[in-house]
């Protein structure tokens, strides 16, 4: 898959980097769910790679390996241009006020 900041062979060689470290079956970053490497890339569900440190931030870390992560189309575009930082204590936050209240 092409992307605007890097060649498809680039991207070929991090996406197996990434799922190779992660054993083979990735998970998303963000949600924590496996993500199907079988799924074309128009899926909501499927694989991309996402920057900690968002490209339009810090574009000099784009092809840092470091700076990167697996997760699903979905979890990725809802993070828009935020760190990966800020948008875990979003998700935490929201899981916080979403749990019941035991008495």
């Amino acid at each position: 898959m092409a992307s605007s900041w890097c060649t498809e062979s680039e991207y070929d060689t991090f996406k197996k980097i990434l799922v190779g470290y992660e054993g083979g079956s990735p998970s998303c970053y963000y949600c924590k769910k496996p993500i199907s490497l079988k799924l074309t890339s128009r899926a909501r569900e499927s694989y991309t790679i996402d920057h900690l440190k968002p490209r339009a931030l810090y574009p000099e870390m784009a092809k840092l390996v470091s700076n990167m992560v697996s997760a699903h189309k979905s979890c990725n575009s809802a993070k828009g241009t935020q760190t990966a930082e800020k948008t875990l204590a979003d998700i935490a936050g929201r899981r916080r006020e979403t749990r019941p209240e035991w008495t």
